[in-house]
């Protein structure tokens, strides 16, 4: 006799994959509204001298929305082709390093 149950999807293995098609990640990702940000300084008081570490930064689309705000932004990505996806469109931000690591 087989066991045909399903085991629930381990989220290490999930976060591969999205490494793996990191263009095809970004494009059907659905993007951050501007109102987010905009609460976000509200309630944090972010400016243009603060310095945001941004864990799991994907391929950088709210890092774009922080690096936009003037906020200095180290962001970590452990998918090392979502960071060179984000490293590549977060080029043209000099407030911006992407690190490619865990958090951990």
């Amino acid at each position: 006799m087989t066991d045909d149950r399903k085991l629930p999807p381990n989220p290490h293995e999930l976060g591969r994959v999205f490494n793996e098609v990191p263009e095809l990640y970004d494009r059907v990702r659905p993007g951050y509204p501007d109102g987010l940000f905009a609460d976000l300084v509200a309630v944090t008081g972010l400016d243009e001298g603060s310095s945001v570490l941004e864990v799991g930064c994907g391929t950088g689309q709210a890092t774009r929305s922080l690096a936009a705000l003037g906020c200095s932004v180290t962001a970590v990505e452990p998918g090392a082709d979502m960071a060179a996806l984000a490293r590549q469109r977060l080029a043209s931000f000099r407030n911006v390093d992407v690190e490619t690591s865990t958090f951990e």
